[in-house]
């Protein structure tokens, strides 16, 4: 077996940490550096306390059995890094739970997921020391922790490791970011429910009623991060069917959004709005209402049909409709809910990296189209945000 490095210790500026991680499918390997302090003595250092200040890692295997090239992850796309100054990565669950999240590209632009540990949001780990590379051709796995010392490891002696942060179009094989500035995206949700891209290709994802899926999502450590994320319900149309033994002018088709949650990192913390077909709570809305903390701009407009939120994060601005059923369905008022969704428009993108974001709405930045099928859990919410958001979904 191997010994792990001594733990370091340091009472000013920042130390140099060097890792890898081996054992992955076709002889892969991971090497990395970070470097970070613990600021606030707590024993660990953690992004999350703001004590990671640059991270750098390159991805290689055997055989190209998911890349045909290195895969690169730095700073601009780490989303998470907790490490016990033990040695090693990926055993500890004490304080913010060891782990690493990154997200990062290969050569020709096509972005992967780096997760190894218990945390960070337990992707990997969760019982069994275990790592992964995720990519849209597979993955790559491992059931070893992360080594780390204070020098180069031998296994990593000449592996290309960047210092350098990836360029602003990374993720755009033209060179031009997908989502890059603040002019208005196209990108929509509707009815049951149809997707229009913001590459402006349309498609459809029902999901599975009562379920949590990603809308679109972005994790940043530069205070910039947001999601928004919505519980499909049982969608409706006009037709003909049975209800309690009489004859009804709708029947059930499809899935759509019963409600929304969106966060937004602004200051360093996080807030957040709910929307609801079924919930009434400050401001109520056409069979809707919504909270949020003064760091999420919101602004009413009643309409006819539907009351309409525009809302504005520092990274993303949409708009919210919320329909109630139709006139001639008859539905009572009490029931409306039930019979109501949501609609979004995206209006406005403005990040740094179109390659990070992600959601079902999300990838298509990317030219992605996610329908139903294999990858449908891959968009469930639990992949996106932490447990104590996926808890205030109506």
């Amino acid at each position: 077996g191997r010994v792990a490095a001594a733990a370091m210790t340091f009472t000013q500026g920042s130390s140099t940490f060097y890792f890898v991680q081996g054992g992955f499918d076709a002889g892969g390997k991971i090497c990395g550096s970070f470097d970070g302090l613990d600021a606030n003595g707590d024993g660990e250092i953690s992004s999350f306390d703001a004590e990671v200040l640059s991270f750098s890692a390159t991805y290689t295997d055997d055989d190209s059995s998911i890349s045909d090239s290195a895969i690169t992850f730095l700073t601009n796309g780490l989303f998470g890094l907790v490490y016990a100054l033990d040695g090693d990565i990926g055993d500890d669950v004490m304080f913010d739970i060891e782990g690493i999240r990154s997200f990062g590209l290969d050569e020709d632009f096509v972005a992967y997921e780096y997760v190894t540990g218990p945390g960070p949001l337990a992707k990997c780990g969760v019982g069994v020391d275990c790592g992964a590379i995720l990519g849209p051709d597979g993955e790559a796995m491992t059931s070893e922790l992360v080594y780390v010392s204070d020098s180069l490891p031998a296994e990593c002696e000449g592996v290309d490791i960047p210092t350098e942060p990836l360029p602003d179009e990374w993720g755009s094989s033209d060179g031009a970011s997908p989502t890059g500035g603040t002019d208005p995206v196209p990108g929509a949700v509707k009815s049951d429910p149809h997707f229009s891209g913001l590459d402006g290709h349309a498609y459809d994802f029902m999901g599975e009623a009562g379920k949590v899926y990603a809308i679109i999502a972005y994790p940043s450590m530069q205070g910039d991060s947001f999601s928004v994320i919505s519980r499909f319900g049982t969608a409706y149309t006009t037709g003909v069917s049975m209800n309690e033994g009489s004859l009804v002018a709708y029947k059930a088709k499809g899935t759509w959004m019963s409600s929304i949650v969106i966060s937004a990192e602004v200051g360093g913390g996080l807030a957040h709005l709910v929307l609801s077909t079924g919930r009434h709570l400050d401001q109520p809305l056409a069979y809707g209402s919504f909270s949020a903390s003064n760091a999420i701009a919101v602004t009413v407009d009643e309409k006819k049909s539907a009351s309409e939120l525009a809302v504005d994060t520092p990274g993303l601005s949409i708009k919210l409709g919320v329909v109630p059923p139709v006139a001639s369905w008859k539905i009572e008022a009490e029931d409306a809910p039930s019979f109501s969704h949501i609609n979004l428009q995206v209006t406005r993108v403005d990040i740094a990296h179109g390659a990070l974001l992600g959601g079902i709405l999300g990838v298509s930045a990317r030219g992605e189209h996610p329908t139903d099928g294999e990858a449908e859990a891959a968009f469930e919410a639990c992949n996106y945000v932490t447990q104590d958001v996926l808890a205030i979904v109506p």
